[in-house]
């Protein structure tokens, strides 16, 4: 089986629609947040506000954060 893979870095763009894994305080798992940006870059709402992309920046990915094709 294969693994599902982390959302990757310069393939999100605002609007498409992440779901977090079970690592964030902020979001549950599996919630649904629309990718938006500012003048800070993107992010998605959480229960602290607003939650940056760059936070979760590993190599290629960000990690804890899958892309859900709908």
């Amino acid at each position: 089986m294969k693994a599902k893979e982390f959302a990757r870095i310069g393939q999100i763009r605002q609007g498409d629609v992440l779901t977090p894994d079970n690592d964030f305080g902020c979001m549950p798992e599996g919630s649904l947040h629309t990718v938006m940006r500012d003048e800070h870059g993107l992010y998605i709402k959480c229960s602290d506000g607003n939650h940056y992309l760059s936070g979760q920046e590993d190599g290629h990915y960000y990690v804890g954060l899958y892309k859900v094709e709908l």
